[in-house]
């Protein structure tokens, strides 16, 4: 039989280890019981039971400030250098206006380029109408101001087949959302304390985080524009930067006990 006499240790170094023991057990002891206190928390609960749900929301505001032109040429004539020809005067009429109206080289795309002949169905016979050139020009605009100096520009010189959109710069949107989002986080956290504190239960950690929002501006196309015949004052396309509000939702689950 174990005898604690038989160990050939000090008194000292006996009550260091009995004391060791004690603590070792007062921690088992606590555990068992918190284990036991969960338990009786969740009784009879599922697992979707033991959670709450909450959402929260904000909003914010953006202007278009940026826009994008696009401009498409086409020109039909008897020969393809003919319809190539005219084509790319029309081109180059656009790039000097933009030069004019210091836009950056960068923020201009030439886009597509091609000839193709063109026919027509005439007493049920397809009949040859000559060669059709076409080029596609992507222009990109940083204020308004400059956009609608630039279609007032293309309209005065015959060029009317330009459609434009406007939208919030990347880097600008990415700032005001992550500002909402952040607002919608703390709404959603207040909401859940207060629920907690109507049921009359403690608000534990959180499971789970899901966003949604309804970001970005819509394009505001025009018309194709008509060239100004009336008058020799250049009178340029008003463009409107109304605001606009986006929401941002965010759903928060939260375990109680």
């Amino acid at each position: 039989m174990f005898n604690i006499k038989s160990l050939s240790c000090k008194p000292v170094t006996i009550k260091i280890f009995a004391c060791l023991f004690g603590i070792l057990a007062l921690i088992s002891l606590g555990a068992f019981t918190y284990n036991q206190v969960v338990t009786a928390r969740y009784a009879g609960l599922s697992e979707n039971q033991g959670i709450i749900t909450v959402t929260g929301s904000a909003y914010f505001k953006t202007i278009a400030k940026e826009s994008t032109i696009y401009v498409y040429l086409n020109k039909t004539a008897q020969t393809s250098k003919q319809a190539k020809n005219e084509v790319s005067i029309l081109a180059k009429k656009v790039l000097d206006i933009c030069n004019d109206l210091n836009i950056s080289k960068n923020d201009i795309n030439s886009g597509s380029f091609g000839i193709s002949p063109k026919y027509s169905w005439e007493n049920e016979q397809r009949t040859f109408k000559g060669y059709q050139a076409y080029q596609n020009i992507t222009i990109k605009i940083h204020d308004t101001k400059t956009a609608e100096k630039l279609l007032g520009r293309l309209a005065d010189n015959g060029i009317t087949n330009v459609n434009y959109s406007s939208h919030i710069s990347e880097q600008e949107l990415e700032k005001l959302q992550a500002n909402a989002k952040e607002q919608a986080i703390k709404d959603a956290r207040q909401k859940a304390k207060k629920l907690a504190s109507v049921l009359g239960v403690h608000l534990g950690k959180l499971i789970s985080f899901s966003e949604n929002g309804d970001y970005g501006i819509q394009p505001q196309p025009i018309a194709a524009l008509k060239s100004n015949t009336n008058t020799n004052e250049p009178i340029n396309p008003h463009l409107p930067t109304g605001e606009q509000q986006q929401k941002v939702t965010v759903t928060l689950k939260f375990k109680v006990w």
